[in-house]
């Protein structure tokens, strides 16, 4: 049958790494984070960045998914974890868009490189006046976003302004491979 062997050389193809994927080393970035010092001496943009990053790398959340992320409907109460409500995101379950939460641990062990002490710092410093924006895709729905601009925390951050400050670090981090 030549689909079935046509179905049999894709698969083949794939499985030789044909995906692109590739290992990087996160060490120069925590380096950085680490010589930046404590929240308290961060600019509000290194503050923005260093908050952008550890949501994508510790939560795998996409620009998109951080941009969407609604304080009203988040917890942020808890001394150990942060319970963080993406509103709508890109993508569906059976056609709908539904709420997801990401939960954020702690690491007490590294204060500095602490993603709940890094949002917090964030939350205190930049963030705590209620905004009502609009859903970036969804104009009928207002969210309060965790990320706003840095020179001006009445409006909220698009997806590609956290994506820039999520490869300003991204940019430090080489293949592991040394490529």
């Amino acid at each position: 049958d030549p689909d079935f062997s046509t179905f049999f050389k894709t698969l083949q193809a794939i499985e030789k790494g044909s995906c692109g994927h590739s290992d990087y080393d996160a060490t120069p970035v925590w380096e950085e984070l680490l010589k930046w010092g404590p929240n308290d001496q961060l600019s509000i943009e290194q503050l923005t960045r260093k908050v952008c990053w550890l949501l994508g790398m510790c939560n795998f959340l996409r620009p998109s998914d951080i941009a969407r992320i609604d304080l009203n409907q988040s917890l942020l109460s808890e001394s150990n974890f942060l319970r963080l409500c993406i509103v709508r995101p890109k993508e569906t379950s059976g056609g709908i868009h539904r709420d997801k939460h990401t939960i954020v641990q702690a690491h007490p062990s590294e204060p500095i490189l602490c993603p709940v002490n890094t949002i917090r710092a964030y939350l205190d410093r930049h963030a705590r006046p209620i905004l009502k924006s609009p859903h970036p895709t969804l104009l009928d729905l207002t969210i309060n976003p965790l990320i706003r601009y840095t020179k001006d925390a009445s409006s909220a951050l698009s997806s590609q302004r956290i994506s820039k400050h999520i490869k300003s670090l991204m940019v430090l981090m080489p293949l592991a491979n040394g490529s």
